[in-house]
């Protein structure tokens, strides 16, 4: 909603109708224009076109290898060169008891340029690991990646296109 207060068209997309709604009803409270769509990032059928700008807080790492692999596949497509997407993730190397865990883990080192590389150049803004924190989230990190030009051969939870003014 902040970057809606400010100027931008806000698209923000979630597979769960019910959180789709409660940011409904908390975008109509902050009086900011939002468009709020019920879909599948790893299977897109309701969202389409380019966006200049792209954020995903916490929503690829939720996902296990193969929707991993869909959902770049989906949102790849969604941006043009020079777009931007912000990612938000936990990311540590995988520790040696988390061999053994059944769900999904926190993307490791070096994932996000082999997931995105291709089509997006990479900059690791922030992030942290604590190799001995007795926690379970042993770090995060964030990306800011620009789309390179040319084809895409096929980014999440929410994007965000400016608006043009004038």
């Amino acid at each position: 909603m902040f970057l809606a207060e400010h100027g931008f068209e806000v698209t923000g997309v979630d597979f769960a109708a019910p959180v789709i709604e409660k940011a409904r009803q908390k975008a109509n409270t902050a009086g900011a224009d939002v468009q709020f769509v019920v879909d599948d990032l790893t299977n897109l059928r309701k969202v389409n076109g380019k966006y200049d700008f792209l954020v995903d807080y916490g929503t690829v790492d939720d996902l296990g290898q193969i929707d991993r692999d869909l959902y770049v596949q989906n949102v790849v497509p969604l941006t043009h060169p020079g777009s931007r997407y912000l990612l938000w993730c936990f990311e540590w190397p995988q520790r040696w008891w988390e061999r053994f865990v059944l769900f999904e883990q926190a993307f490791v080192p070096g994932e996000a340029q082999r997931r995105f590389g291709e089509h997006l150049e990479i900059e690791r803004i922030a992030g942290t690991y604590t190799p001995k924190m007795r926690s379970w989230m042993a770090g995060f990190a964030a990306y800011l990646m620009t789309r390179r030009g040319g084809d895409v051969v096929g980014l999440g939870h929410q994007r965000f296109r400016r608006q043009r003014v004038g």
